[in-house]
């Protein structure tokens, strides 16, 4: 629920100064502003220097940009001591609602069902604290057939 002074600007809403995207229902949507700090940079730097190093030991000519692709997902650039880094949205949204015992820093239980409502369980990648790999699907697999095990418990009793 939004709290404050709100206004119709045509497609998008005011709110206390912030615009508020609307979906075609007319109902609010997210809006997802990224940007990559310091020590991610300092990440990207030493990424960078290790494949020209290795690329140069191989003979391979560094291409600064990947065409062809199709990637659609959103691209930043950022500088870093001099030197511009470009970053793609990866599109594994994972952390968004964190696993775990205590509700004060968690929000779903090891099957994923919330610690607010009895009824809610929240499957996917958002319960992933940190990802141990570029691809969780797997885990994100074995993770919904755990929470689809105790669904299907609880619609039992």
């Amino acid at each position: 629920m939004l709290h404050g002074t709100e206004h119709e600007t045509g497609g998008a809403r005011q709110h206390d100064g912030l615009q508020v995207h609307l979906d075609q229902l007319d109902i609010p949507r997210p809006v997802i502003q990224y940007d990559v700090d310091d020590y991610t940079l300092a990440g990207m730097e030493s990424a960078t220097k290790l494949t020209e190093q290795i690329f140069k030991v191989a003979g391979i000519e560094m291409q600064e940009q990947v065409t062809g692709s199709g990637n659609k997902t959103y691209k930043g650039k950022k500088s870093y001591k001099g030197k511009k880094y470009t970053f793609w949205g990866s599109g594994h949204l994972i952390g968004t609602h964190i696993m775990g015992d205590d509700p004060h820093n968690s929000v779903v239980d090891s099957y994923q069902q919330t610690h607010d409502h009895e009824n809610l369980f929240m499957a996917g990648c958002g319960s992933h604290p940190t990802s141990g790999t570029a691809n969780p699907t797997l885990t994100m697999a074995a993770l919904t057939f755990r929470t689809l095990d105790k669904i299907l418990e609880k619609l039992k009793n």
